[in-house]
């Protein structure tokens, strides 16, 4: 094992530290209380002795030679030991020297302590196996007692809490109006839906349509990145055809050299203006610089006539 530390920075080795008084600090917890041990660097020495440094590597020997033999009694972790359970609801106290499991249940947690018999890494995997294994003992009443149905007195709803394969749903229900009779109403339906959400096949159907929309999400991904790079799924540098059909449509003046020179034309009636991008005279309605609505009136042809008779609708609903 290799620790080093400075005045400012704990060593490397964890409960090993340098205070800044020339020792060195061994802490763990024993029964629940803190307990410290210091190994001290000599500060006078006589002419010719060891350097400073040299005396500050034996102390920090002899704790790292003390933390083995608390690790030995169990009274602290082994230094490569991880330090969670890698289930929910399991986590290694330091202060305990154990693995705690806290389980839910009617709005309260009740906890379950596994210490091991000593800090070797054979007796602390024993000791988190078990932990793991009541915790999930325990998991489905867990899920079973996780659910409630609350009223909530800011919002005015209620509210349905369940715990479904380690997810927490909520559900609001909120009454149509202020009377006894609606608050009641809502909270039936409320209490319906809590029945609802505990069977086991409405759990089964709710994984399948979480999995059906994910699939069907990245699918539209991966088909809008195809567009955007204008490639067939086979890789082929082609133009999709059905991203003509997204694309705005060009100008339908453009076409009719007598329709675009008689959509540039101003309309003569604030408000309404020719759009070359939709194909029609737009109406802006506003008031003081903001703007209240918008309608548009699209040419049936390119035809100067009917983009005529679409300004003469345009302006008579600006009128109006």
């Amino acid at each position: 094992e290799r620790a080093t530390g400075t005045a400012s920075k704990p060593s490397a080795l964890q409960n090993v530290s340098w205070n800044g008084r020339s020792s060195w600090r061994v802490r763990w917890y024993e029964e629940g209380k803190e307990r410290q041990k210091r190994f001290s660097v000599p500060r006078r020495r006589e002419l010719g002795g060891r350097s400073f440094e040299a005396d500050k590597a034996k102390a920090l020997r002899a704790a790292i030679a003390h933390r083995r033999s608390l690790v030995r009694e169990g009274k602290l972790l082994d230094a490569r030991a991880k330090k969670r359970g890698l289930s929910t609801g399991v986590r290694w106290l330091p202060r305990a020297s154990a693995w705690r499991v806290e389980v839910w249940a009617s709005g309260h947690a009740s906890h379950a302590y596994f210490p091991p018999k000593d800090g070797s890494l054979e007796e602390l995997e024993k000791a988190r196996l078990s932990a793991v294994h009541h915790w999930q003992q325990h998991s489905e009443k867990n899920e079973a007692t996780m659910c409630e149905v609350q009223w909530r007195a800011r919002t005015r709803k209620w509210r349905v809490k369940i715990l479904v394969s380690g997810k927490v749903l909520y559900r609001y229900f909120c009454p149509q109006d202020e009377s006894p009779e609606a608050i009641e109403k809502a909270r039936l339906d409320a209490v319906e839906c809590q029945r609802t959400l505990k069977r086991p096949e409405v759990n089964e159907v709710r994984n399948l349509c979480e999995k059906e929309v994910n699939g069907a999400r990245n699918t539209e991904i991966q088909r809008l990145k195809r567009k955007r790079q204008h490639l067939q799924p086979d890789g082929a540098a082609a133009r999709d055809p059905s991203l003509e059909k997204i694309q705005p449509a060009p100008p339908r003046s453009a076409a009719v050299p007598d329709g675009a020179r008689l959509a540039e034309k101003a309309s003569g009636v604030r408000g309404v203006t020719w759009s070359a991008r939709s194909g029609g005279w737009e109406v802006n309605m506003s008031f003081r610089g903001t703007r209240l609505s918008k309608k548009s009136f699209s040419a049936k042809g390119c035809s100067p006539e009917e983009i005529e008779a679409a300004r003469l609708l345009a302006v008579q609903h600006r009128r109006e």
